[in-house]
């Protein structure tokens, strides 16, 4: 009888034992899948027009972040010396676009309204950086 006794004590154990790892696997497969769900959302394409020293010019974004300045390896490079090295970061998040200052010696204006913290970007916005200014259309997404 208490080699039966145990034999149960041991079973029910290994089920209680089975349905943490069972519900534990379940919650890593849920969080994987978002994560993966993350990773493909792809940023609606953003378009920004102006003109600097070289001229008119269009450019597209459809990465997550983008960084505005004068300096060659940005995103958007613009040729302007009232523009600073890297004045300003563009970055897709939380399903919106959203422009942010990186300590420019200008400042980074957002419809004329100095940017004193992230904001969010919606189609027809002007940003100003220097004496540039920045058209924003965003595309619309489905």
């Amino acid at each position: 009888m208490s080699i039966l006794l145990l034999l149960v004590r041991i079973l029910l154990v290994a089920a209680l034992y089975a349905f943490i790892g069972w519900t534990v696997y379940t919650i890593w497969i849920e969080v994987y899948r978002k994560q993966e769900m993350r990773l493909k959302q792809t940023a609606p394409t953003i378009t920004i027009k102006y003109t600097d020293d070289l001229g008119e010019k269009i450019q597209y974004i459809n990465h997550p972040v983008a960084v505005v300045g004068r300096e060659q390896d940005c995103d958007v490079f613009i040729a302007n010396r009232s523009v600073s090295s890297r004045q300003c970061r563009l970055s897709y998040h939380q399903n919106q676009w959203w422009c942010e200052d990186l300590n420019s010696t200008n400042g980074t204006f957002l419809n004329k309204d100095l940017l004193k913290q992230p904001a969010v970007l919606m189609s027809g916005d002007q940003i100003t950086l220097g004496n540039i200014d920045l058209l924003i259309q965003i595309e619309k997404t489905i």
